[in-house]
């Protein structure tokens, strides 16, 4: 995004509409195998970047069902690790604080409190 505030104007009924589609369909399911693969977490990250309000929503979905994965083929401080690198962090604080999208919001703080808690576990 970088560092541009999407104006509220920008979010249109029918974007929130099929945001809300989106969400009805993919909401309980679970990720695959495939899907909690590492290599699928830069594609996530880089839909958490994007301008489009649905395909950001599928990015931060993915990355929180990922970070809650008890299935990671990896773990879950490397992928904390990763975060970071990808400006992720300041992304998700944007989100947070200034979409109008309450889905977002809680997609976005579900993601800061696994960070802030997998962090504590550590220190």
């Amino acid at each position: 995004m970088d560092d541009q505030i999407i104006p509220n104007c920008a979010i249109k009924e029918k974007n929130i509409d099929k945001l809300n589609q989106i969400c009805s369909q993919i909401i309980c399911r679970n990720l695959s195998i495939e899907e909690a693969d590492l290599d699928k977490l830069q594609e996530y990250i880089y839909n958490v970047h994007s301008n489009d309000l649905n395909i950001q929503y599928q990015g931060l979905n993915r990355c929180r069902k990922l970070m809650n994965n008890p299935q990671l083929t990896f773990p879950r401080d490397q992928l904390i690790e990763i975060l970071p690198q990808n400006n992720f962090q300041i992304t998700i604080f944007q989100i947070a604080i200034n979409s109008k999208v309450q889905l977002l919001q809680y997609e976005t703080l579900w993601i800061i409190y696994n960070i802030v808690c997998v962090t504590q576990q550590e220190m």
